[in-house]
């Protein structure tokens, strides 16, 4: 056996022997609300493995800097119902003559409701990251509370659901960590504020986290 075909099957060995493990320890994500959005996470975290999607983008909270880190990558932003991410899976990226740009397999044989499942786990992927980087970093003092009101009313569009009114009362019970975790995944939002807070997490740079919450202490 050649060096390459051995260095091959021992890469595929090994790969293959951690997904095993993958699939045998499947965490539930702290923002998963239901038992249909958990089932959704796990299946769409199995066809991550199973398509070998973790062999450029990473493991389970784990970026990748060789192509893929998810939680980074603008196309995935630009995601709301599947409209650029599920085409940019199906039809994947052929490599060019210089072979300078990577190359994805073109998922094209997965059906709508796998794609969805895939979709969905990335983007739950890509909150969880960004929810345990900002609320890493928490460090109230930095923040510009003009340019938080300013986000508040503008980019964020926060005042279009949340007159600063109605939350003078949970900015004067919570603690800056406690402040933190409920304005990036309410416990008490309906559906679609639900999705909106997730959309915005997904969104969110640190310092426009910093900011928006050296505005919302101000409103106690």
């Amino acid at each position: 056996m050649s060096a390459f075909l051995k260095k091959s099957v021992n890469t595929i060995l090994v790969s293959s022997f951690l997904a095993i493990l993958l699939l045998a320890n499947t965490p539930a994500s702290a923002q998963l609300r239901s038992a249909v959005e958990q089932a959704a996470y796990a299946r769409g975290r199995n066809l991550f493995i199973v398509n070998d999607c973790f062999s450029c983008h990473g493991w389970y909270q784990v970026k990748d800097e060789r192509w893929g880190d998810l939680a980074k990558k603008p196309l995935v932003a630009l995601d709301t119902e599947g409209d650029f991410l599920i085409p940019f899976l199906r039809h994947g990226v052929q490599c060019t003559l210089d072979l300078k740009t990577p190359m994805m397999p073109a998922y094209w044989d997965l059906s709508d409701s796998q794609m969805a499942d895939l979709r969905s786990y990335i983007h739950f992927e890509r909150q969880e990251r960004q929810y345990q980087q900002l609320t890493s970093q928490l460090r109230t003092s930095s923040g510009d509370a003009s340019a938080g009101k300013l986000f508040f009313e503008g980019k964020g569009k926060c005042n279009s659901c949340h007159p600063p009114s109605s939350l003078s009362s949970a900015a004067r019970r919570s603690r800056t960590s406690e402040l933190a975790r409920t304005t990036l995944r309410p416990p008490h939002a309906n559906d679609a504020g639900l999705r909106a807070h997730r959309k915005q997490l997904e969104l969110y740079t640190p310092e426009e986290f910093q900011n928006l919450l050296a505005y919302l202490v101000t409103l106690n």
